[in-house]
């Protein structure tokens, strides 16, 4: 068997030539499919950019809830030296929640930025 009829029984052409059809009209179809083709990859790099864009500002803000928190620790580690203990309490407590809590947004940001959409 010769290899052109080897190759023709295993390619399926998505637009099968008729007779009248040209060059002119297969390099048609080949710019078509090339544009097709562009403008499906600019708009994976579009939904990357807006993916990345939110992940970002998720880990941000998370950023900003641990330095908040972490403002707060150290807050109450100054303020350790004080004869009132409720308040050095609080502001060690909620410091340390917002350090948890800003830590925790980033850590599931960052993870979620590295999986691919499903």
């Amino acid at each position: 068997m010769p290899l052109e009829q080897t190759t023709r029984r295993h390619v399926q052409l998505a637009h099968a030539p008729s007779e009248g059809e040209g060059v002119s009209d297969a390099l048609e179809r080949v710019h078509d499919a090339s544009q097709r083709l562009l403008m499906r990859r600019l708009e994976l790099v579009v939904e990357q950019a807006r993916r990345l864009l939110l992940y970002t500002g998720i880990a941000g803000a998370g950023a900003l809830v641990a330095a908040g928190g972490w403002a707060l620790v150290v807050f109450a580690a100054v303020r350790a030296i004080d004869p009132e203990p409720a308040r050095l309490a609080v502001a060690a407590v909620v410091g340390a929640l917002h350090v948890a809590a800003g830590g925790f947004t980033v850590q599931r940001a960052l993870r979620a930025s590295h999986t691919e959409p499903g």
